[in-house]
């Protein structure tokens, strides 16, 4: 048997993370975010992007995203005409 040193292999997010962490903003009096990912979580600023954007069309939220300089927003849709 060969035994090789290895790196721990990235893991999904439970389900609904993202749900929580939409519903808590949401919930708050913020109009915008920024999600900073942990060293090695996504590949890039565009894939995070992509999975909360996934995350917002799918639960329907009226929220949207917005990439700056390699940051990453996210902004509550607001009505001009309310």
């Amino acid at each position: 048997m060969k035994i090789n040193p290895a790196a721990v292999p990235n893991q999904k997010k439970p389900n609904g993370y993202w749900f929580k962490v939409l519903t808590k903003f949401l919930e708050s009096d913020d109009d915008c975010i920024e999600l900073i990912p942990n060293e090695g979580e996504y590949k890039d600023i565009r894939s995070l992007q992509t999975s909360v954007a996934g995350a917002i069309t799918r639960y329907k939220f009226a929220l949207s995203t917005r990439r700056a300089e390699d940051r990453l927003f996210v902004i509550r849709k607001i009505r001009k005409d309310s």
